[in-house]
């Protein structure tokens, strides 16, 4: 009874821009296989959206961290881990899942001198990883 009040009072045009919302986001080219497990999911935010917010996230942590310079030995590591990861991507799963995206990115591996242990890693092809994880498997 109160759903039915509810939608007397919500103005047919709302309804109508809720089902359009619906529809643009559950569009069958807006959906994509996951690579390995064979679901799908819809992408709501466009692969240029999602790039220019890893690259302002990326600039906005190495603006507020330091980074260990790249001839440490822990940044060695990781860069090489990196560059295993970008050539398995860039081959692809070898049944069909989507990895173009992936192909495009400009990866950059960084190890940051915090000693926290974390690592993240932004749209883009962006990867952080805190000294203090490395260090922690290390020893």
């Amino acid at each position: 009874m109160a759903a039915l009040r509810l939608a007397r009072r919500v103005p047919k045009a709302w309804v109508a821009a809720g089902l359009f919302l619906a529809w643009r986001l559950l569009r069958r080219d807006r959906r994509q296989r996951v690579p390995f497990t064979g679901r799908k999911h819809v992408v709501l935010v466009p692969e240029a959206v999602e790039r220019a917010l890893g690259e302002t996230t990326f600039a906005r942590l190495l603006a507020s961290k330091r980074r260990v310079p790249e001839s440490d030995p822990r940044a060695r590591r990781v860069a090489a881990l990196g560059a295993a990861i970008v050539r398995a991507a860039a081959a692809g799963d070898g049944a069909g899942g989507d990895v173009d995206h992936l192909r495009d990115a400009a990866w950059r591996f960084v190890v940051l001198d915090d000693p926290a242990v974390n690592a993240c890693a932004l749209p883009g092809g962006k990867v952080c990883v805190n000294a203090g994880l490395i260090d922690r498997l290390a020893g």
